[in-house]
């Protein structure tokens, strides 16, 4: 119980530090990238962006999961399983490449056939890096993949931002990705260096196709309900409206992938070892759950109430139609935090069907929350609130199904459930009630009141009040404590 713990604490602290720094590279270079750039730039890539990650979905077909979750798997095997997802890679790729010219019909916009043909390199570098990367995961090496990955995102942005104060325009963007990809596959292939077959042993995939096709297949469906949005918007609403929403839309997702991304990669490693007992693996995660439901609900306020000064102080007045889009979709960040969890639990315990069986439930109410709002209203500020809707639907679906799989109580997850959000309320009554006393003030001094505020709140309810009472103290005098014996000692010797 303790070694999984300190594993769980340790992934998590390596990730979350890595990932925490990321957030912060990501807001400056958006806030800088938005200014050079126009909405129509972010556009084409969006819209790009989404037929890669669908060409990526094919490609990968649930291998990496799968890798991290077969402890028995050789070098042999890998070295095969690497051969597959090269080739398969290189084949993806191409066939990306020639429907460069179909895609920039389908939107009427010329100037997408070379960007989508240039992006087709990254899938190739995608898939290359499927089975060195996750053996990185499968080792534990959270620190190292961590790191590496805000590296690579410094460098590849560093870039963007000379090519886009050059004139490069939409170049800018789609260089930074290859660049990305490029980097990724080449730092984690050369900690293994995993040989490449000409031909392949088909019998370690046989062995793995089990685990992987129910992956396979959720990945598939969890595509097209995240991004049916941004393809019908693309194509009925225009260009220039799917930049403002997938502007406000990845703002949403910073903090959301900057916690789910710091836990997700930790939990199917260190889980798995329990996947034969899946009440175990619900006592381990319930309370990785209630402490999410902290951080989680009460963020979605504060984005809420700060949406305005977000868009427009880090990306200026030409995002002004982001903003509505923002706050709607900021309000489902805590119920996406807990969604997130659940793939990799799911991958511990086997339930690779169950996932699929989700990720239908899910798909079903995202691509027809999709459907009424963009051919019924045919704007992004609908599309916004239709979305929240449907992940209220898909976050109770998800929990129910997660924790019967685990056979655990869903009562009890609920049950801890209710303070944080009396704690998310209580902030957002206190918010409002301040928002005649912050109107004038300027953006940066109305975001700081506003986050100050929040943050107040939240600490008193919580530290003073609720089943968590004190534990917000107790854990800064354990850190003080260690900090003062580790002085202490370097002092001794």
């Amino acid at each position: 119980m303790t070694s999984t713990r300190k594993e769980l604490a340790s992934g998590v602290f390596y990730t979350a530090l890595a990932k925490y720094s990321n957030i912060a590279a990501q807001i400056v270079v958006a806030a800088v990238l938005a200014r050079l750039l126009t909405p129509d730039d972010y556009g084409l890539v969006a819209v790009a962006t989404v037929y890669i990650a669908f060409f990526n979905l094919l490609s990968d077909i649930g291998i990496g999961p799968a890798v991290i979750q077969f402890r028995d798997l050789t070098r042999s095997d890998l070295g095969h399983i690497f051969s597959f997802t090269a080739w398969v890679g290189a084949v993806m790729a191409w066939l990306f490449f020639a429907c460069a010219g179909p895609i920039a019909s389908y939107y009427d916009n010329p100037q997408l056939e070379p960007v989508c043909r240039l992006l087709s390199l990254t899938i190739l570098f995608y898939c290359l890096n499927i089975v060195p990367q996750n053996l990185q995961y499968k080792r534990k090496r959270f620190k190292f993949t961590g790191f590496t990955t805000l590296l690579v995102y410094v460098l590849s942005a560093t870039l963007a931002i000379v090519l886009a104060l050059m004139g490069w325009g939409v170049w800018a963007l789609v260089t930074q990705q290859v660049m990305s990809a490029f980097l990724l596959f080449l730092i984690y292939y050369l900690q293994d260096r995993l040989p490449f077959r000409p031909r392949i042993d088909f019998r370690p995939l046989r062995r793995i196709m089990s685990f992987s096709l129910f992956q396979f297949l959720f990945n598939i469906i969890n595509y097209f309900s995240r991004n049916l949005d941004k393809l019908l918007i693309g194509r009925y609403i225009g260009l220039a409206p799917l930049g403002q929403y997938e502007k406000s839309y990845r703002l949403m997702l910073m903090p959301l992938q900057n916690i789910t991304f710091a836990v997700t990669p930790v939990l199917q490693p260190v889980l798995s070892k329990f996947q034969d007992s899946p009440r175990e693996i619900a006592d381990k995660y319930i309370k990785l759950f209630h402490f999410l439901c902290y951080i989680g609900f009460p963020l979605s306020v504060l984005l809420f109430f700060t949406g305005g000064e977000l868009i427009l102080l880090f990306f200026g007045d030409q995002w002004h139609d982001a903003v509505f889009p923002f706050r709607i979709l900021a309000l489902t960040v805590g119920l996406q935090i807990l969604n997130g969890t659940s793939g990799s639990v799911y991958q511990s315990a086997n339930a690779t069907r169950q996932l699929f069986i989700s990720g239908c439930w899910g798909a079903f109410f995202m691509v027809t929350a999709f459907a009424v709002t963009i051919f019924g209203w045919g704007t992004i500020n609908a599309v916004a609130v239709g979305y929240a809707i449907a992940q209220l639907f898909n976050s109770a679906q998800t929990y129910w199904l997660l924790f019967r799989t685990l056979q655990f109580p869903l009562h009890r997850a609920l049950i801890g459930m209710v303070y944080p959000l009396f704690v998310s309320l209580s902030m957002g009554l206190v918010l409002w009630l301040f928002l005649p006393l912050l109107s004038g003030l300027p953006t940066l001094l109305s975001l700081a009141a506003k986050c100050l505020t929040a943050l107040i709140t939240w600490y008193l309810l919580v530290n003073y009040a609720g089943p968590n009472r004190g534990e917000i103290n107790a854990f800064f005098r354990r850190l003080f404590q260690k900090q003062s014996n580790s002085q202490n000692s370097k002092c001794i010797r």
